[in-house]
Protein backbone atom coordinates (compact mmCIF):
# COMPACT_ATOMS: atom_id res chain seq x y z
CA UNK A 1 0.00 0.00 0.00
CA UNK A 2 1.22 3.46 -0.80
CA UNK A 3 -0.42 6.84 -0.74
CA UNK A 4 0.50 10.44 -1.38
CA UNK A 5 -0.42 13.33 0.90
CA UNK A 6 0.02 17.05 0.23
CA UNK A 7 2.66 18.74 2.41
CA UNK A 8 3.19 22.49 2.05
CA UNK A 9 4.89 22.73 -1.36
CA UNK A 10 6.07 19.14 -1.20
CA UNK A 11 4.49 15.69 -1.12
CA UNK A 12 4.53 12.96 1.53
CA UNK A 13 4.94 9.39 0.34
CA UNK A 14 3.51 6.89 2.85
CA UNK A 15 4.34 3.23 2.24
CA UNK A 16 3.20 0.16 4.17
CA UNK A 17 4.05 -3.42 3.16
CA UNK A 18 3.94 -6.98 4.49
CA UNK A 19 7.47 -7.91 3.33
CA UNK A 20 10.71 -6.24 2.29
CA UNK A 21 10.19 -7.26 -1.33
CA UNK A 22 6.75 -5.61 -1.29
CA UNK A 23 8.21 -2.56 0.46
CA UNK A 24 10.73 -1.97 -2.34
CA UNK A 25 8.07 -2.46 -5.04
CA UNK A 26 5.47 -0.23 -3.35
CA UNK A 27 8.10 2.46 -2.78
CA UNK A 28 8.70 2.83 -6.51
CA UNK A 29 5.01 2.59 -7.37
CA UNK A 30 4.35 5.41 -4.92
CA UNK A 31 7.14 7.41 -6.51
CA UNK A 32 5.53 6.82 -9.93
CA UNK A 33 2.29 8.28 -8.64
CA UNK A 34 4.19 11.37 -7.50
CA UNK A 35 5.23 11.99 -11.10
CA UNK A 36 1.71 11.42 -12.34
CA UNK A 37 0.07 13.20 -9.38
CA UNK A 38 -2.88 10.82 -9.24
CA UNK A 39 -3.77 11.56 -5.61
CA UNK A 40 -7.13 9.80 -5.59
CA UNK A 41 -6.51 7.02 -8.09
CA UNK A 42 -4.47 3.86 -8.28
CA UNK A 43 -1.47 3.78 -10.55
CA UNK A 44 -2.69 2.93 -14.04
CA UNK A 45 -1.32 -0.27 -15.55
CA UNK A 46 1.65 0.93 -17.52
CA UNK A 47 3.55 -1.47 -19.77
CA UNK A 48 7.14 -2.10 -18.70
CA UNK A 49 9.38 -0.81 -21.47
CA UNK A 50 12.76 -0.87 -19.80
CA UNK A 51 14.73 -1.82 -16.73
CA UNK A 52 17.46 -0.24 -14.67
CA UNK A 53 19.72 -2.65 -12.80
CA UNK A 54 20.65 -1.46 -9.32
CA UNK A 55 23.14 -2.58 -6.72
CA UNK A 56 22.82 -0.63 -3.48
CA UNK A 57 24.81 -0.84 -0.27
CA UNK A 58 23.95 0.75 3.05
CA UNK A 59 24.39 0.56 6.80
CA UNK A 60 20.67 -0.03 7.38
CA UNK A 61 17.50 -1.07 5.58
CA UNK A 62 16.33 2.51 6.06
CA UNK A 63 19.30 3.71 4.01
CA UNK A 64 18.68 1.03 1.35
CA UNK A 65 15.05 2.14 0.82
CA UNK A 66 16.08 5.81 0.67
CA UNK A 67 18.79 5.06 -1.91
CA UNK A 68 16.32 2.98 -3.95
CA UNK A 69 13.93 5.95 -4.12
CA UNK A 70 16.83 8.17 -5.20
CA UNK A 71 17.66 5.62 -7.93
CA UNK A 72 14.04 5.93 -9.12
CA UNK A 73 14.35 9.72 -9.31
CA UNK A 74 17.65 9.37 -11.17
CA UNK A 75 16.11 6.88 -13.62
CA UNK A 76 13.43 9.41 -14.53
CA UNK A 77 15.95 12.24 -14.87
CA UNK A 78 18.10 10.18 -17.25
CA UNK A 79 15.51 8.25 -19.30
CA UNK A 80 12.29 10.27 -18.84
CA UNK A 81 10.65 6.94 -18.03
CA UNK A 82 8.55 6.47 -14.87
CA UNK A 83 9.90 3.97 -12.27
CA UNK A 84 6.89 1.69 -11.80
CA UNK A 85 8.11 -1.23 -9.71
CA UNK A 86 11.00 -3.30 -8.42
CA UNK A 87 12.12 -6.86 -8.94
CA UNK A 88 14.29 -8.18 -6.11
CA UNK A 89 17.20 -10.40 -7.07
CA UNK A 90 19.20 -10.43 -3.83
CA UNK A 91 19.13 -8.89 -0.37
CA UNK A 92 21.91 -9.72 2.05
CA UNK A 93 23.51 -8.51 5.26
CA UNK A 94 27.15 -9.10 6.17
CA UNK A 95 29.67 -7.33 8.40
CA UNK A 96 27.35 -4.39 9.12
CA UNK A 97 26.45 -3.75 5.48
CA UNK A 98 23.19 -4.40 3.64
CA UNK A 99 23.34 -5.17 -0.09
CA UNK A 100 20.40 -4.96 -2.47
CA UNK A 101 20.41 -6.15 -6.08
CA UNK A 102 17.47 -5.94 -8.41
CA UNK A 103 15.89 -4.06 -11.27
CA UNK A 104 13.64 -1.05 -11.46
CA UNK A 105 10.82 -1.41 -14.01
CA UNK A 106 10.50 1.63 -16.26
CA UNK A 107 7.47 2.77 -18.25
CA UNK A 108 7.28 5.44 -20.90
CA UNK A 109 4.27 7.73 -20.62
CA UNK A 110 3.18 10.63 -22.81
CA UNK A 111 4.77 13.87 -21.56
CA UNK A 112 1.34 15.37 -20.85
CA UNK A 113 0.72 12.62 -18.24
CA UNK A 114 3.78 13.71 -16.24
CA UNK A 115 2.30 16.43 -14.09
CA UNK A 116 4.73 16.34 -11.16
CA UNK A 117 8.49 16.46 -10.90
CA UNK A 118 10.40 15.04 -7.93
CA UNK A 119 13.63 16.95 -7.36
CA UNK A 120 14.81 14.96 -4.35
CA UNK A 121 13.92 12.43 -1.68
CA UNK A 122 14.43 14.12 1.67
CA UNK A 123 15.14 12.73 5.12
CA UNK A 124 12.39 14.90 6.61
CA UNK A 125 9.98 12.73 8.67
CA UNK A 126 11.72 9.61 7.35
CA UNK A 127 11.91 6.55 9.59
CA UNK A 128 11.48 2.97 8.46
CA UNK A 129 9.56 1.02 11.10
CA UNK A 130 9.97 -2.70 11.79
CA UNK A 131 6.45 -3.15 10.43
CA UNK A 132 7.76 -2.22 6.95
CA UNK A 133 6.16 1.20 7.01
CA UNK A 134 7.53 4.71 6.49
CA UNK A 135 6.73 8.23 5.37
CA UNK A 136 9.15 10.44 3.51
CA UNK A 137 8.83 13.94 2.07
CA UNK A 138 9.45 14.26 -1.65
CA UNK A 139 10.80 17.66 -2.69
CA UNK A 140 8.87 18.87 -5.72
Amino acid sequence: MYELKPHTADLILHVRASSLEELFDHSLKGLARAYLELYDEDLPRLPVQGERQVEIEGDSLEEIVHKLLREGVSAFDITRMIPTGFSLKELSYSSGTWRLKGSISLSKVPPEMVTGYVKAVTYHRYELKESYEYEVVLDL
